[in-house]
């Protein structure tokens, strides 16, 4: 852990300086001296700015989130000796590769990466604004952030069952984590909006060897979790469980509550109109994380960004079992030999799928055993964009993204005109669908740490909207 050395001193490849270069570094030391007195003088004439004049140049103030016990090895930007944490989060608004700080006073050129440590981590957030066309309203954003309080029940129950959770199932497990170490956590009850449920239905499923078994299985356990909240806790009669809400990722999705948590709220992939257990308005349909392999496929196609749209020459492709489900057996047989669809009948590596998503305009995301597709958010971060052919799928981050402008949606009955129809799509109108997926493909990200408007914060976001149907049990 790095310790600071005084006022203004930097990181550690500034700390030992060759006698040749004294001049320049008690000049760096004086430029300090002169950049807080400045910062000083600015608090005074502009103490209620949003953007202050600071050294002849305009600083925005952001906001900042905390992570308690939390820093970052290394990453060091230069270190001021303050105990001020406003003094802080203002010398590190003056310095756009400064993310964020710990509490000890060292700035951070990065905070994607912190670990256990003694002091508090402050994540600089970036501003509000730059989201407006992306989110729904910054004061719902804003609002959110402020007010939004989950209390986390603790339970021993079903937490000898394991697995690791990864892939399109890795939802599950980054969310509760994510939970844990979030600003919305409340260890009072009485102050949560919200209660999560910790049922583990992914760990339950793949720890048995057929799907039956597993089911069977997640339903005693979130029977037996249900049972003892009802016995410790007043909370769960006070709504009759509607401000309450669970997550399983697995493909089962709300069928894992069933009768028991029918009020409550239930994120989930299998976000189906065709399936019973899920209820549109009630439920929130996430983005899915990506297959195996791929966890940092964001990071290489930055929703398209980071990839030449002159050089995709394929017209739309898929890669996978094509037996699955209802449709992909149809569209293997029509469109198997086309020369412009490239629809491949097995799963490919990493690399060679990446490759192909960079060189296809249209990934196609047919629906399989069930509605949804971890091809969803693969295709989203490498900027190609998703046709979706999927009857009765619920999209998710409906509200936040404008899926008219994001994807193609042809129903399944269409599958035969699926080449004519991406022909009628025209180069500006391709490009702009490409721009507009540049813009909200952080939506569909599950970042570690969460970030704002990513997957997190935006399923946050939606549980939020949902308390307003919440209605209390009165007592005549």
């Amino acid at each position: 852990m790095d310790h600071g050395l005084g006022m203004g001193s930097y990181s550690k490849m500034h700390r030992v300086k060759p006698v040749g270069h004294l001049n320049s570094f008690f000049l760096t030391i004086a430029s300090v001296f002169i950049f807080l007195f400045m910062l000083l003088l600015s608090k005074v004439l502009y103490p209620n700015c949003e953007q202050t004049k600071q050294i002849g140049r305009i600083v925005t103030k952001h906001d900042y989130s905390i992570i308690r016990n939390s820093d970052v090895e290394g990453r060091d930007l230069l270190h001021i000796q303050a105990n001020d944490i406003e003094t802080m989060k203002q010398v590190c608004d003056s310095f756009e590769e400064c993310n964020g700080f710990n509490s000890n006073g060292w700035l951070k050129t990065s905070v994607t990466s912190y670990q256990q440590g003694e002091t508090d981590l402050y994540v600089k957030q970036p501003n509000y604004k730059v989201f407006k066309k992306t989110a729904q309203l910054p004061s719902d954003y804003r609002e959110m952030v402020n007010n939004l309080k989950v209390y986390i029940y603790e339970t021993k129950i079903g937490t000898d069952h394991h697995p690791h959770r990864v892939g399109g199932y890795a939802a599950e497990r980054i969310f509760e984590e994510l939970l844990e170490k979030s600003n919305f956590r409340t260890q009072h009850p009485n102050l949560a909006t919200f209660f999560f449920i910790p049922i583990r239905c992914s760990s339950y499923m793949l720890d048995y060897p057929t799907e039956h078994e597993g089911l069977m299985e997640a339903k005693r356990i979130t029977a037996n979790i249900l049972h003892e909240i009802q016995n410790q806790y007043p909370y769960w009669s006070q709504t009759s469980g509607a401000n309450h809400f669970y997550i399983c990722s697995h493909d089962v999705g709300a069928k894992v509550a069933e009768g028991l948590l029918k009020n409550a709220i239930g994120l989930v992939n299998t976000a189906d109109y065709d399936d019973p257990y899920f209820i549109p308005h009630k439920d929130i349909s996430i983005p899915p994380t990506p297959s195996n392999g791929l966890s940092n496929i964001h990071l290489i196609g930055k929703g398209g960004a980071l990839v030449d749209a002159g050089a995709r020459n394929i017209l739309a492709f898929f890669a996978g079992d094509v037996t699955s489900g209802r449709i992909r057996p149809l569209a293997w047989r029509t469109w198997y030999s086309d020369q412009d669809i490239e629809i491949i009948n097995r799963i490919l590596k990493p690399s060679a799928y990446i490759e192909k998503l960079k060189k296809a305009k249209f990934c196609l995301i047919f629906r399989g055993k069930e509605g949804w597709s971890p091809r969803l958010v693969e295709a989203i971060s490498m900027g190609c964009v998703p046709v979706i052919i999927s009857d009765h799928y619920h999209l998710p981050l409906q509200g936040i993204v404008e899926w008219s402008k994001t994807a193609i949606i042809i129903p399944e009955a269409q599958i035969s005109d699926l080449k004519k129809i991406l022909l009628l799509v025209s180069s500006t109108q391709l490009y702009e669908m490409q721009q507009y997926i540049k813009s909200v493909y952080h939506h569909f990200i599950w970042n570690y740490p969460a970030q704002p408007n990513d997957a997190f914060n935006s399923v946050m976001l939606q549980l939020w909207k949902r308390r307003h149907v919440v209605k209390y049990r009165t007592t005549l």
